[in-house]
């Protein structure tokens, strides 16, 4: 429910994004909602072959995929537009799911009469990532010197070769993640899909 012109506008004859010190902080705020779904789907073809076999056409074909959900508060674009003229900032129900995935695809179409053509896929599915990250609550007090961030939030992720480091904060004693790396490349699991389609 985000639109294009609520964060993409024209300044001089050129095209800049929100942020840019021209555009007018209430009139972008006005136009955004309290809570922004935002979704992005790739699916990028590696490799692909067709050719004719078993009666029909055959195809076969690699292929990476990625789904990206969220929710945006509008306070993220309030943080984002305004910085640090506001001292204190509260952000919540920023949510975000990733699903990445690469395909391997064998395809077959026939006609099994003049008006009636019938095909179906297989795909066997590696998995390399799935993120969920939900930020309940975050409580952000900005100065010119010191940013502090206080947060209430939950992150499951399956990705092979996550590692994350730890360390005891000095003011308040609690533990908390200050880095985290991927070391490696692999594959996080695998899956099978049927696609099943016929044309009269």
């Amino acid at each position: 429910n985000l639109n294009l012109n609520d964060y993409i506008y024209n300044i001089d004859g050129k095209t800049t994004t929100f942020l840019n010190p021209k555009v007018n902080a209430n009139e972008i705020l006005n136009n955004i909602n309290d809570e922004n779904k935002f979704n992005f789907d790739t699916k990028i073809n590696l490799l692909s072959a067709g050719f004719k076999s078993f009666g029909g056409y055959s195809t076969i074909g690699i292929n990476v995929r990625s789904n990206i959900h969220t929710m945006l508060p509008k306070s993220l674009f309030s943080f984002a537009k305004e910085g640090i003229s506001n001292k204190e900032y509260f952000i919540s129900k920023f949510d975000i799911h990733v699903d990445a995935y690469s395909e391997l695809v064998f395809g077959h179409l026939r006609d099994l009469s003049e008006k009636l053509r019938i095909g179906a896929n297989l795909k066997v599915l590696f998995g390399l990532a799935n993120i969920d990250a939900i930020f309940n609550k975050a409580k952000l007090d900005l100065g010119y010197d010191q940013w502090s961030v206080v947060t209430n939030a939950e992150i499951n992720a399956s990705v092979k070769g996550l590692e994350y480091e730890t360390e005891i904060s000095e003011n308040s004693g609690n533990q908390y993640v200050n880095d985290f790396n991927v070391e490696g490349f692999g594959i996080n699991g695998f899956g099978l899909g049927l696609d099943l389609g016929a044309e009269y």
